[in-house]
Order: structure tokens, then C-alpha cells, then sequence
């Protein structure tokens, strides 16, 4: 099983990492995708993360209090900006 990690490091980072750390003593360093530990540094993070969406058999979305609320530097809500990485992820994962 491969599991997919989405969260706002802003928000939800530490939790998320923690999570990673059980989830992977659990199913093992290559069943779960965590952007921080996965990501080769140089590699093309876009190119990684729609990847690792193809190919997960489940996605966890770390939700912290401010998850919803996350401002652009412009003042508008992230998670209804075309192109905020959160959403692109949710989107993926719904059309799944």
C-alpha cells in the first residue's frame, strides 16, 4: 500500500511529520509519501508529487486550524487559488 501525505506546512507540518514517522515504521519507508523526506533535492517537485498521487492507493490530508484560512501573499484565501498546491492535490485525489 502507498500512502500520500497532503497538509499546509504552515499549518500542519509537525503533525504531518509525525504521522509520516508512524506510517512509516508501519508500512515501510517506500509506501508512504511524505513531500519533505520524498523529494530528492533538484528533483521537479511538481513532477514527484503528481507521481506519487498516480500511484497512491490512499491519501491522508492533514487538517490544522488554519488549513482553511491560509492567505496568499495578496490576501486571498489559498485553498481557492487555481494553482495553491494543496487544492491541485484534493483535486487529483477526488477525480481518483
Amino acid at each position: 500500500m502507498r500512502v500520500f501525505l497532503s497538509y499546509r506546512r504552515g499549518d500542519a507540518g509537525g503533525y504531518a511529520g509525525r504521522l509520516t514517522d508512524t506510517l512509516i515504521q508501519r508500512l515501510g519507508a517506500r509506501s508512504v509519501f511524505h513531500d519533505v523526506t520524498a523529494i530528492s533535492p533538484g528533483e521537479d517537485y511538481t513532477v514527484a508529487i503528481d507521481r506519487a498521487l498516480a500511484d497512491c492507493d490512499a491519501a491522508l490530508v492533514v487538517i490544522g486550524p488554519g488549513w482553511l484560512t491560509a492567505e496568499s501573499p495578496q490576501g486571498a484565501r489559498r485553498l481557492f487559488e487555481p494553482g495553491d498546491y494543496v487544492r491541485l492535490e484534493l483535486a487529483t485525489m477526488l477525480r481518483r
